[in-house]
């Protein structure tokens, strides 16, 4: 079987696939996005990474007229702004509408939230929900729980490669920015780190730990730190699967499509969520893990999951011809595979005695006397009722012969 990759960048979202495929499929890339290598090699399927590129879709609509199938693997998260406020995307005046219609076969997608988006825009026979083959080196941890308020010292302050994509979009941000540079340089307990692009290092007047743009990198920094506050990206995940608490930092007040628990939208948010991570709130960090199950399939390596998707595609085709992609072909169910988990107590109530006992007689035994004393107390109480009825009662009687 052979797979022909149009990647001419990004290549470390199809290589983690090739490797799980382990021979089973030869993997040959192009960067030159010519149909004609389509006709000459004739591959079983056809990957991509970007539908928006006019050589790419012709790549697919070759494909589609010999016959193979293809496949299109999601690169980020959705950010409202990137698909409607871009000019590549800016599908009622002058772009290509952002996934309006996916023009591949399949549609690899990070998680259920965004499949869902992606499916209303008229794909729903098309969204896979697969994970992201970049991220499986990640792994995937929970926040860290404590009884106690965690230490919060390291910061990690990041922007998304393209944070704006209009004059007015920079200086909003640039805002955001100068209110969290003034906060933590009157709040010197903290330790800001500063992993920001084009070159808003200079207009801060900070240093930024900005190298390469790749997973590696990111994941030592975010590991090396307490939190992250970062503009809407992939970072929200890449944190949540390293179990470090996430904001979003969002002056723009636009729909928000990658939810995180903590948002920082105005000037006084930054201390009240710093504050609110700090406390290490039980139920809080619940809800991240929830949005995270949400947003990233995280049952089984992504790279397996596409792996097995490309081969189902290839069979499938090989025997249906003329036949349309079954939907749902991971098998993946969001209520079948991990994604609800019942939390333990104790992580919720970190402050509550009762919830962290494992010891069965000493609960046992606690319940007994509270039974005990509910009872009691509930005949204490009953007779306080009757009484104050007797009395109530009386004097309404002897106002009432006053009266007369």
């Amino acid at each position: 079987m052979l797979a022909l990759c149009l990647f001419r960048d990004q290549l470390a979202h199809i290589k983690p696939i090739e490797q799980a495929l382990n021979g089973k499929v030869d993997f040959v890339y192009d960067n030159d996005w010519n149909e004609e290598k389509i006709r000459e090699l004739l591959p079983d399927i056809v990957i991509g990474i970007n539908e928006y590129h006019l050589d790419m879709i012709k790549c697919y609509q070759t494909a589609k007229e010999l016959g193979i199938p293809t496949l299109t693997i999601q690169d980020g998260i959705l950010e409202w702004r990137f698909m409607f406020e871009n000019d590549l995307y800016k599908g009622n005046e002058t772009g290509v509408p952002m996934h309006h219609p996916i023009i591949a076969d399949k549609y690899a997608c990070i998680g259920l939230l965004m499949a869902h988006h992606i499916a209303q825009l008229g794909n729903a026979q098309k969204v896979e929900i697969t994970g992201m083959p970049k991220l499986d080196d990640i792994g995937n941890h929970k926040i860290e729980q404590k009884p106690k308020p965690k230490l919060l010292k390291k910061i990690l302050i990041i922007t998304s490669s393209k944070p704006w994509f209009d004059d007015e979009q920079k200086i909003t941000l640039l805002q955001s920015l100068h209110d969290l540079k003034s906060f933590f340089d009157k709040n010197t307990q903290y330790e800001p780190n500063w992993r920001i692009t084009k070159g808003l290092e200079l207009e801060l007047g900070v240093s930024t730990s900005f190298n390469k743009k790749e997973t590696a990198e990111i994941k030592d920094q975010i590991n090396e730190c307490d939190a992250v506050i970062t503009t809407t990206s992939t970072t929200i995940i890449e944190s949540m699967l390293l179990g470090k608490p996430v904001a979003t930092l969002d002056y723009f007040n636009r729909p928000v499509l990658t939810p995180t628990v903590w948002n920082i939208r105005q000037k006084s948010d930054i201390k009240t969520t710093l504050d609110s991570i700090q406390s290490n709130d039980g139920n809080k960090n619940w809800m991240q893990e929830d949005i995270k199950n949400q947003l990233i399939r995280t049952d089984k390596p992504a790279s397996l999951v596409v792996a097995d998707l490309i081969v189902s595609m290839i069979d499938f085709r090989k025997n249906n011809l003329k036949t349309e992609f079954p939907m749902n072909m991971t098998n993946w169910d969001y209520f079948l595979n991990g994604s609800f988990e019942n939390p333990e107590k104790a992580s919720l109530y970190i402050n509550r005695e009762v919830f962290n006992s494992t010891e069965i007689n000493w609960l046992q035994v606690r319940l007994a006397r509270a039974e005990r004393e509910n009872e009691a107390m509930r005949k204490q109480l009953n007779k306080r009722t009757f009484g104050h009825i007797a009395i109530t009662a009386y004097s309404k009687l002897k106002k009432l012969a006053k009266k007369k």
